[in-house]
């Protein structure tokens, strides 16, 4: 009897998951450098009005942008929920993980609600988070466990890396988000620009984590 089945199936979506939030990493800093050009654009724009198109044609951009990682969002997060319920069935870890998932939703939805609280609202984002970084933690440390004993510790030890720069950028989303309570000009923008540089390698890693363990565990 195949007793991960349930786990490669999930593993498989979660995997699927991952290059979606790989995407949206990098569609993320694409955003960041239209906004610093709408920003520069904008400010020429009192004298050319060439620069004045160059800016709506940048805001255009990052509204079009903000909407396919919006889509991009609401997707992964289905793939990434049905892919911890099937992996569940087999190991209680991931089910961990999926019910600290909706607690990560319900946390996020209060920050958003308390937006104009400043200091409450990034409080609560950066318990978000630290609920997302646990989420990894939970899938990671469950796959490295299913892995080892299917005898590929080799892989298992990657694990290590990914959880590593997962902290790093998880590291760095909780120091822009407190930069913002302050000030949201250049230096937020420079330091959610280099976390998002930080967060798209560590998704590049997590996909290529998840994508050898759906084919091991």
């Amino acid at each position: 009897m195949d007793e991960t089945r349930n786990a490669r199936s999930g593993m498989g979506l979660l995997h699927m998951s991952a290059v979606i939030s790989f995407a949206i990493a990098a569609a993320t800093i694409l955003m960041s450098f239209l906004a610093i050009i709408f920003n520069k654009q904008l400010e020429k724009a009192t004298t050319s009005l060439s620069a004045l198109d160059g800016a709506f044609g940048a805001a255009a951009l990052i509204g079009i942008l903000a909407v396919l990682i919006a889509i991009a969002a609401i997707v992964g997060f289905v793939i990434e929920m049905v892919g911890l319920n099937t992996a569940g069935k087999d190991d209680q870890g991931y089910k961990q993980a999926f019910n600290f998932v909706w607690i990560g939703i319900a946390v996020s939805i209060i920050a958003s609600i308390a937006s104009k609280v400043a200091v409450l609202s990034a409080l609560l984002s950066i318990c978000s988070t630290v609920i997302s970084l646990y989420v990894i933690y939970l899938i990671i440390e469950t796959t490295k466990k299913l892995l080892n004993i299917a005898g590929h510790s080799e892989t298992a030890a990657e694990g290590d890396k990914v959880l590593m720069f997962q902290l790093c950028a998880s590291a760095g989303t909780v120091l822009y988000t407190i930069i913002g309570i302050f000030s949201t000009g250049i230096v937020y923008r420079i330091f959610a620009l280099l976390a998002s540089c930080v967060g798209i390698y560590a998704a590049l890693l997590l996909m290529g984590f998840y994508k050898k363990a759906k084919d091991e565990i």
